[in-house]
């Protein structure tokens, strides 16, 4: 494993007002959720085909939930429900407001946004305290997410799934992939 973090330690005086331990678990949830989002978006092409005709599905998790419950395939739910738990705690994390009072004890304050469809609560109603362990485990909760996505990616291209699949198996295979484009960086394939 690449300890990133111990190398620039050494390389360079790293100054922030939070500890490393913590920076590292959030480091942690924010790149293990990309990585499931991201096969959560190529499960979405594979399944819809190209999606040139809407594009929103990518701007934020929950645009993407919600295209992914369009598929109206209900084998996909323990993914779906999954997601719909994570999202909104990675959001916490990642736009809400970190103090860490010492190290390895943190509060997160949702930050009061005014949005198109909605107010949020004051800032000042809703605070969650988190630990760095906690961090991890929801770090956890997203790699059992991209496993499980992985899997439905694996039965919609119509091979294998990995040995520890998470995800049961369909009751109703899907149609084969034929006769689908699919664009990828301006180049048509045909499947």
């Amino acid at each position: 494993m690449f300890d990133f973090c111990h190398i620039m330690e050494n390389v360079v005086q790293i100054k922030s007002r939070f500890s490393v331990g913590f920076a590292k678990a959030v480091g942690m949830v924010v790149l293990e959720a990309s990585q499931a989002e991201d096969t959560l978006g190529e499960l979405l092409v594979l399944r819809r085909g190209n999606p040139t005709k809407d594009l929103d599905w990518w701007k934020s998790g929950e645009q993407l939930l919600d295209a992914l419950r369009s598929l109206d395939d209900e084998e996909l739910s323990p993914i779906l429900d999954k997601f719909a738990v994570l999202q909104p705690k990675r959001n916490l994390l990642v736009h809400g407001l970190l103090m860490e009072f010492k190290p390895g004890e943190a509060l997160i304050l949702k930050r009061n946004k005014q949005t198109k469809k909605s107010s949020i609560e004051n800032t000042s109603s809703l605070s969650i305290p988190m630990k760095p362990e906690d961090l991890y485990v929801l770090a956890n909760e997203y790699r059992v997410l991209e496993a499980m996505a992985s899997d439905a990616v694996s039965d919609a291209m119509g091979i294998e799934r990995s040995d520890e699949s998470g995800l049961p198996q369909r009751k109703i295979p899907l149609p084969p992939i034929k006769n689908r484009r699919v664009n990828l960086t301006n180049k048509s394939v045909n499947f």
